[in-house]
């Protein structure tokens, strides 16, 4: 997962410098002078169309089912000494490709050679699939070398062994490394080394520098959303008074206190609220509390190891501070489901501890 993780964040890196360059290409117009901003947004419509429409659905839904069948194909390997044999499956799609339908249930054994040059989805759109077997293996007398069924540029290879989804030839990719837009001051001497795109020191870095500003941006963003929220919640709501809530069981005490320190952990760490919305979130479920409706009830230490010693120093830090086990409340928020955990204190009330987004 974190070879699928890594690679991908690769492929974005060059995705984006890509429609970034094709953008830029049309701020100038045939006279040599910089076009209006309303000339220059129409005409690059058709460039981010198709790179955020067009070309992002097409990228996602070819992840997901090449990530799937990289785990699909790990699992067969595993079972090969009861199935031993892969039968490629004819294509869902309303308008099959006629380069794989030669492929149909044609068995091969899994360790087949064939299997490194052609698979299900090693072709853009493709939604063929692979059947583990123990039927005998086919007469595949000559299909391993047709020409019209390999690979696209970018999905070559076998993911479940090399842990890439999009292979380096595809078009985002530099030919080499001496024209790389990753590779700036890279010396002359050194422009003819094998590429690899995927280990590329200069790549990572540029990455790892984007990752960070992302960070300290959504590390802005979050806590000026708390700030808000919290200031908005103290306007709002006594926060040494009790809300009541519904009682859904004999564990749910029926009062929410929105407390300073309560609020601070919720809000303020992103283990507990990950996004703007899950912050307002709460401010919501306390002016509207009778929409919130209970659906589980969790012992205090449920799903940790007391012998593990930060679970035992989580657990002692929060029998500290009086929580005796967890209320789980969903409530329909901004259109989404949400579940809002608070900690049932053992004096009798709840305060918030975490809201996740779950549909």
């Amino acid at each position: 997962m974190r070879q699928l993780r890594s690679n991908n964040e690769v492929f974005a890196a060059f995705k984006t410098h890509r429609m970034g360059r094709d953008i830029a290409s049309r701020l100038i117009g045939e006279d040599g002078e910089t076009k209006s901003f309303q000339q220059f947004k129409e005409d690059v419509q058709s460039i981010t169309s198709h790179h955020v429409e067009h070309w992002l659905r097409t990228e996602y839904d070819t992840a997901i089912k090449r990530a799937q069948q990289a785990a699909d194909m790990m699992q067969y390997r595993a079972e090969a000494d009861v199935l031993p044999n892969l039968e490629w499956m004819p294509s869902t799609a309303m308008k099959p490709r006629e380069e794989h339908m030669l492929f149909y249930h044609h068995i091969w054994a899994i360790d087949d050679p064939f299997w490194q040059q052609h698979k299900p989805g090693d072709q853009w759109g493709c939604q063929c699939d692979l059947a583990p077997t123990d039927k005998p293996v086919t007469d595949n007398s000559g299909l391993g070398g047709q020409t019209l069924a390999k690979p696209s540029a970018g999905l070559v290879g076998d993911p479940s062994r090399t842990g890439i989804i999009f292979s380096d030839d595809h078009p985002y990719f530099p030919n080499s490394c001496g024209n790389c837009v990753f590779n700036k001051g890279q010396l002359s001497l050194f422009t003819n080394k094998d590429k690899d795109c995927y280990q590329c020191a200069k790549v990572n870095r540029a990455i790892d520098k984007a990752r960070k500003i992302a960070h300290q941006a959504t590390a802005e963003e979050l806590d000026a959303a708390y700030n808000e929220i919290r200031e908005q919640i103290i306007a709002e709501f006594d926060t040494n008074s009790f809300i009541p809530i519904p009682v859904g069981d004999s564990h749910c005490t029926g009062k929410l206190q929105l407390n300073n320190p309560s609020l601070k952990r919720c809000l303020k760490s992103y283990k507990h609220t990950r996004s703007v919305q899950s912050k307002q979130c709460l401010l919501e479920a306390a002016r509207h509390p009778e929409q919130l409706q209970h659906i589980r009830w969790a012992e205090l230490g449920e799903g940790k190891n007391p012998d593990d010693p930060t679970d035992a120093k989580n657990i002692a830090k929060k029998v500290k501070r009086g929580v005796i086990g967890y209320n789980r409340y969903e409530f329909e928020f901004a259109g989404k489901t949400w579940v809002l955990g608070f900690e049932v204190i053992k004096k009798g009330y709840e305060q918030p501890y975490f809201i996740i987004q779950i549909k």
